[in-house]
């Protein structure tokens, strides 16, 4: 009887403790919520597209674009953010070359060229080949050397030469450059001389420049008068990298503006019949942290001047990301997102760079339904209940521990 008792006691206290636990329980998971989203189609024939963001879209995402989601079919497609176009530029500058000497000297055939005519001043000239043309099959194996002066020789390569039914190498390389005005061919082989019919030297110059994106941009504006000063107020330039803004004005002036804490001198002249003009503000990739920024005009005692309009420099970014047959959606403006999302196609972007991608167009952005704040919830006195019903647990088991030791 007395183990039927404590039993119950034990039971009682495990269903207490068990009703404390699930009331303290009210956990869940959070859902990443985004303010705007708007629609992307894919192009067809391009492994990869990009949608352009736009000044809205920059402005209503956070200023490191961290908040940015694409969407297709119910999965999230992995994405980089470019912001430069590759351009690849190759030139070649030609040096024709004159034969100076040619002579025998067993068992070596020599030829002496110099370029023509000599570079004026003794400059040098950088090349970074040797060419040749010429008649008839050989190959030959020839050493290259090189010279400032047609006498004092220096030896730049070991190579062949050849032109044989149709295959053919007739071009020596210098790279990474050679700046010699002279060049012997010491040719070897036991077939007749060769001859060139022109030899010519070549500077090949390729160059990759990267060009970041910049568009303009005509915000709306306000215009007020503050005492002496003309105030500019530009409008939805949020999170914009600015480059630079350039006033259009009629006006005739030279006056000091300022924007951002910066001041120029701008003006607007006529003289003689020839205009003299420097209406633009160099901005130097300022990023504007809110949706207005003001410029500045110093009137002194003069009239103000006439803006017509305004024209803003930007940078923006493309979004690129690989082709899906169904539509992808592009949500922003995310609450609660500090950092962006990491996705293993920005590791070989560069590749996809050089490949190439198309573009494609964006549709009209909406916002996104929110939740309504909730009304504050009456006082949960839930866990002071359990506790309380704990306490009078505790204290009964302890008095039926005690009578039970009276009883023994």
């Amino acid at each position: 009887m007395r183990r039927m008792k404590l039993w119950v006691l034990i039971c009682v206290n495990l269903f207490l403790l068990s009703g404390l636990c699930l009331a303290a329980d009210g956990g869940g998971g959070i859902a990443e919520k985004f303010r705007y989203a708007a629609v992307l189609t894919s192009e067809e024939g391009e492994n990869y597209t990009s949608v352009r963001l736009t000044p809205e879209i920059i402005g209503k995402s956070r200023s490191d674009l961290a908040d940015l989601l694409l969407v297709s079919d119910g999965q999230a497609v992995p994405y980089f953010i470019n912001s430069y176009s590759i351009a690849r530029n190759m030139s070649v500058t030609v040096y024709e070359m004159d034969l100076a000497d040619s002579y025998i000297k067993d068992p070596f055939q020599y030829l002496d060229y110099r370029l023509s005519p000599e570079p004026s001043g003794g400059s040098d000239i950088a090349a970074t080949s040797i060419n040749i043309a010429a008649f008839g099959q050989f190959v030959k194996d020839i050493a290259l050397y090189g010279s400032y002066d047609g006498m004092n020789w220096d030896f730049v390569a070991d190579d062949s030469i050849f032109q044989v039914e149709g295959s053919q190498k007739l071009s020596v390389s210098l790279l990474p450059r050679e700046k010699y005005t002279w060049y012997r061919f010491r040719v070897s082989g036991g077939q007749e001389p060769v001859s060139f019919d022109r030899v010519w030297l070549e500077y090949s110059l390729d160059t990759v420049s990267k060009n970041a994106f910049a568009e303009t941009l005509t915000p709306p504006m306000t215009v007020r008068q503050d005492k002496k000063t003309t105030v500019i107020a530009l409008n939805g330039l949020r999170n914009l990298t600015l480059t630079d803004i350039e006033i259009k004005t009629d006006s005739m002036f030279k006056r000091n503006v300022s924007v951002n804490g910066v001041s120029h001198t701008l003006y607007n002249l006529v003289f003689g019949g020839e205009r003299y003009r420097g209406l633009t503000l160099p901005m130097n990739r300022y990023q504007c942290p809110s949706d207005q920024l003001e410029i500045r005009v110093d009137n002194g005692d003069d009239v103000p001047i006439e803006v017509d309009s305004v024209t803003v420099s930007y940078l923006t970014y493309d979004v690129v990301f690989q082709n899906t047959r169904a539509p992808v959606t592009l949500y922003f403006g995310g609450n609660g997102i500090s950092e962006p999302p990491r996705y293993d196609i920005a590791s070989y972007k560069e590749h996809i760079l050089a490949e190439g991608y198309g573009r494609t167009g964006i549709s009209e952005i909406t916002g996104q339904p929110v939740e309504p704040p909730q009304e504050a919830a009456p006082p949960d006195y839930t866990l002071f209940f359990n506790i309380t019903i704990i306490a009078a647990a505790v204290l009964l088991a302890a008095l039926l521990a005690t009578r039970l030791k009276k009883v023994k």
